[in-house]
């Protein structure tokens, strides 16, 4: 897999249809970010709400 970087600790949007391609589920993402539909996820940031609120790595796919 190759994506650009993200925050700290965020993982690719592409890891998500990668797993989903290769199982049923149910699925579980550990230390999350955000929320993502028929995903159990624990992470204390891990709230539909989130959005990164610091400035990002050059080049990353949130930066302007």
């Amino acid at each position: 897999m190759s994506s650009r970087k993200r925050e700290h600790s965020r993982k690719p949007d592409e890891q998500y249809e990668l797993i989903e391609s290769c199982s049923k589920g149910p699925y579980l993402e550990l230390f999350a970010r955000g929320t993502r539909a028929n995903w159990t996820y624990w992470g204390n940031q891990a709230d539909e709400s989130y959005k990164p609120n610091w400035a990002t790595y050059p080049y990353n796919s949130a930066a302007e």
